[in-house]
């Protein structure tokens, strides 16, 4: 879908500069997929033949989320990622504090 949308966008505004964002394309990418083995890791401790709304099932859903999430987090610091930056710097903002 995102490659239709590119094509699509490509075609009504013109050159869109992709490959400069090809090496924060592949610092994503890598994140994406550290974070992925992570929540994937975290998920197998859940027993999910008991189905998905068992409270530990919740609990390791929720493990896997957050994992993933500071997995990704670590990862793209890790990778020097310069929209990290960036968002630091809006939620510092937003947040009124410096």
């Amino acid at each position: 879908q995102c490659a239709v949308l590119v094509l699509l966008l490509r075609r009504k505004l013109g050159a869109l500069g992709l490959a400069r964002m090809l090496p924060s394309l592949a610092l994503a990418a890598l994140a994406s997929l550290l974070a992925g083995a992570a929540g994937w890791g975290v998920a197998h401790l859940g027993a999910w033949e008991r189905g998905g709304n068992d409270l530990v099932n919740l609990a390791v859903l929720a493990g896997a989320l957050a994992a993933s999430g500071l997995v990704f987090l670590a990862a793209a610091a890790a990778l020097g990622a310069p929209e990290l930056a960036r968002v630091r710097a809006a939620v510092v903002r937003r947040l009124g504090r410096r």
